[in-house]
């Protein structure tokens, strides 16, 4: 009977008999049914091309939206409309929708949505192409009708079974899960829709088999099991060491399924733990363009060209593992040199040209480029991972597209935006590997057949994942839009049993099902999905057993008796931390090394001193042990000295003229104050150094302007004086900004880049309340350069505003007191990691990895 008419087999365990072609949604139900896998949109797409006909690539698509939401709504970010606006205008394209009616009958919203969405595909038209999610409509249109056998689909759109339609001849055969339950409402109309289009319609496929019938409320036999795990790492162990228990004992790899709601999220962790427990796994998931490694690079090329080339920006391209790559020793050569332009890059043995990029070109001209580029650095050749291989060929396919129409002319900002779109909206498949364990997401397992399943991630908000409301055609509209048949788009009601139906599917599939979710996520607390609430399942425990030789040395350390060659080593280390930690006291690993230095041999600069006095711990490393932390991102280094060169410069260009306008002759020095101390710093003049100089001799002009720059009748004597003196016991060294002279006497000024008073060394109280530097100019640096004069004060000004942040104020107790300290800690051999009460110094030092400050030292005594 079947080979004269078409048949709608309804049933929860229907397996048909495969005819003609066979059409699934996944791999592992073609598997099923002994057929390779062909999917019906794959069909459909193969009768459009057949045809001559084309489909817009993602980034030609973006584009040709973002043109029609300009000419129809004009935004201020049409680029960004158009991605808020995309999924509810392909909504209407995949139903079809009568576009001119919805525009009479819709809200305004609705209508505007539609006007768009007809300019877009009039659009597309004009190019000779069809949106991804019109072509199996376009299809039902051209397909040739053949004998198909559909299965493992949990429902068809109305778009899909009309393809259908057109497509099945006599014979075909579609099967559909179906029960007496309100989840498969949309599989009773579709087979009442096919009946009345001369389809046979056949119930008796059966009831739900075991956990499948228990979510339907129907008694079974069939129980899974549970697990409940503290967080999502346990979760995933769990797992995989039940699947390499399986693995291990004989069970193939294609007999496990391992499923996640949402791959994104799970599969970086699941290939984790599996490459640490030696378990292969295929993977079928894909990702944008813009998180591989090709994306990333191209990323960086285009933040280099919107940045005018510059060192920093340019420097992070070549550093990339798929351009030139730099070790340690050549990033910290090319840091010192900061090459400016391609020839000085050369002279460092790095090619850096082809970022040069016109103000404008045609589009033939600009992918000509961006494929030269790709070519010349070399990116194809290191791409040897078959992801990045991928990558680097979807990049190639896309840019051919970008390319047309060739004679347009764009500007490079527009050429860089279209990039960007590319990356993220061109998909890659990941890595998949041909053997292994398969991590699925759930449409992955619907029709399939697997004896093992584990379900990761049952947690509440993920299975089934929360319904996101599209505000360009809320669920509101939709129901609207639905109920009025005016355009069969999908309702949250819809939607919903979607999600529960491909849940039932997934239970149908599993031989043995086990379910796990974890009771903190990185959500907060995790609660069991409301679709396990009706389901049999037995609460189990994890494997007590190691599946890496880092399981297996945690596990034996816990036990003891565990021989490892680097455990003596291991053992002492925790000791000495746990005693750290612990201990009211320090000892030796905590800075009281008993190691003496002879203070009348040291020589110590203002910054040494504020250093020691903030926290000797931090001193120790840094000058006596003389370990370097990182230097932090920021302003290149040697801009300060710049600076203060530049200002030097104006100071004695006005020391030279006495009787003129002292900040007339500064600020008329200035530049010229720059020019020199460039030259003698030998300071690169790269392109992004001509926009900064602007930035910076504009700070400075202002900061001379400013109201406390210059105290009133002062005149400039001097400038960047070096000094060497004894102070207090202590021998002292540094440089003096500038001495004014005020009258008869003397005043001293130390410039600081920030807004606000510089902080202090650690009072008797422990408070970072105790000025040195000043201290030290007054009762040093002026004795030692000017033997006789009277002091006039001493205060620091802001290079950012002109102003004064402190003055000098003396306290003779407390810089005794402190000097003391110093001549204490070297003589003793004791740099405790003693911060400031309130823990300031913590918060800014690059060593807290090492003395493992904070809280803890607040119990420690005071060495």
């Amino acid at each position: 009977m079947l080979g004269d008419v078409r048949t709608v087999m309804l049933g929860a365990s229907t397996l048909p008999e495969v005819r003609g072609t066979a059409l699934t949604l996944n791999r592992r139900a073609a598997a099923r049914l002994g057929v390779r896998p062909l999917r019906l949109d794959a069909l459909a797409l193969r009768a459009v091309l057949d045809a001559g006909e084309g489909v817009a690539s993602p980034a030609l698509a973006h584009r040709t939206l973002t043109r029609a939401v300009q000419a129809e709504l004009a935004p201020r970010e049409a680029a960004l409309t158009a991605r808020a606006l995309s999924g509810a205008v392909r909504e209407l394209l995949r139903v079809q929708a009568d576009l001119g009616r919805l525009e009479q009958v819709g809200s305004a919203a609705v209508a505007r949505l539609a006007r768009v969405t007809a300019a877009y595909r009039t659009a597309l038209r004009g190019q000779g192409l069809l949106d991804a999610v019109e072509v199996v409509g376009r299809a039902a249109e051209l397909i040739t009708p053949q004998v198909l056998t559909v299965f493992g689909y949990v429902r068809l759109s109305p778009g899909e079974l009309a393809f259908l339609d057109a497509a099945a001849a006599e014979g075909s055969v579609l099967a559909l899960p179906w029960a007496e339950h309100a989840y498969f409402e949309e599989n009773r109309r579709a087979a009442e829709a096919l009946a009345a289009r001369g389809w046979t319609v056949d119930p008796s496929g059966g009831e739900a088999p075991g956990l499948a019938g228990a979510f339907l409320g129907q008694p079974g036999a069939g129980r899974g099991e549970l697990f409940v795990a503290a967080d999502e790492d346990q979760e995933v162990r769990a797992a995989l060491r039940r699947v390499k228990g399986l693995v291990r004992g004989g069970v193939p790899a294609g007999d496990v399924a391992l499923v996640v709601p949402d791959d994104d999220v799970w599969a970086p962790r699941v290939r984790a733990v599996a490459q640490e427990y030696g378990l292969p796994l295929r993977l079928s998931t894909s990702l944008p363009l813009s998180r591989t490694r090709p994306g990333r690079w191209l990323e960086r090329v285009l933040a280099a060209v919107e940045d005018g080339v510059s060192f920093t920006s340019l420097a992070r391209v070549l550093a990339h593992a798929l351009d030139a790559g730099m070790d340690g020793p050549l990033w910290r050569q090319v840091q010192a040199a900061r090459p400016g332009d391609p020839a000085a890059w050369a002279a460092l043995g790095m090619d850096a040209g082809g970022f040069d990029w016109p103000e404008q070109a045609t589009r033939g001209a600009w992918v000509g480029r961006m494929v030269a580029l790709i070519e010349s650095r070399g990116v194809a050749d290191r791409a040897r991972r078959t992801q990045d291989l991928l990558a680097v060929n979807f990049l190639l396919a896309e840019l051919t597209v970008l390319a047309e129409p060739a004679g347009e002319t764009l500007s490079r900002e527009a050429f860089v935006s279209d990039l960007r779109d590319l990356l993220s909206l061109v998909t890659v498949p990941s890595d998949p590997g041909t053997q292994g364990v398969e991590l699925l997401t759930l449409p992955g397992l619907v029709g399939a057949q697997v004896p093992h399943v584990f379900l990761l991630g049952a947690v509440d908000g993920a299975l089934p994942a929360r319904l996101q409301d599209d505000p360009a055609l809320d669920f509101m509209e939709r129901r609207h839009l639905a109920a009025a048949g005016h355009a069969p788009v999908e309702t949250a009601a819809s939607l919903s049993r979607r999600d529960a139906m491909t849940f039932w599917a997934v239970l149908a599939s599993a031989g043995h099902l086990t379910v796990s979710y974890s009771r903190v996520g990185p959500g907060g607390e995790g609660h069991p999905s409301p679709f396990l609430a009706p389901l049999p399942l037995d609460r189990v425990a994890a494997p007590d057993v190691a599946c890496s030789p880092e399981e297996a040395r945690r596990a034996a350390l816990w036990q003891g008796g565990y021989v490892d060659a680097t455990l003596p080593g291991v053992q002492a280390a925790h000791a000495v931390e746990v005693r750290r930690i612990s201990a009211p006291d320090y000892d030796e690993f905590d800075g009281l090394t008993g190691l003496a230095l002879n203070p009348d041999e040291w020589t110590f600069s203002a910054s040494q001193l504020g250093v020691l006095g903030r926290c000797t711990f931090r001193w120790w490393l840094e000058y006596a042990l003389r370990l370097k932390p990182d230097a932090p991102e920021g302003e290149p280094l040697g801009l300060g000295r710049l600076r203060h060169a530049a200002l030097a410069h104006a100071a004695l260009a006005a020391a030279q003229i006495p009787g003129r306008d002292v900040r007339e002759v500064m600020l008329g020095a200035l530049d010229e104050g720059l020019r020199r101390a460039e030259s003698d710093q030998g300071w690169a003049q790269t392109p992004e150094w001509t926009h900064e100089r602007q930035d910076v001799l504009g700070g400075l002009r202002g900061a001379v302007q400013g109201a406390g720059f210059l105290a009133p009748d002062a005149a400039p004597i001097a400038a960047e004086r070096p000094f060497a003196a004894p102070w207090r016991g202590l021998q002292v060294r540094g440089v003096v900004d500038r001495v004014d002279r005020l009258g008869e006497r003397l005043h001293l000024v130390d410039y600081k880049s920030g807004v606000s008073a510089p902080t202090g060394v650690q009072d008797s109280a422990g408070r970072l309340n105790l000025d040195v530097q000043l201290a030290l100019y007054a009762e040093a640096a002026l004795p030692a350069l000017y033997p006789g004069a009277p002091l006039g004060g001493a205060a620091y000004v802001s290079l950012k505003t002109g102003a004064v942040t402190a003055r000098l104020k003396l306290v003779p107790a407390e810089l005794d007191a402190f000097t003391g300290r110093v001549r204490h800690a070297l003589a003793t051999g004791a740099f405790p990691p003693r911060p400031d009460a309130a823990l300031s110094t913590c918060r800014t030092c690059p060593w807290t990895g090492v003395c493992r400050g904070g809280e803890r030292l607040l119990a420690k005594g005071r060495a």
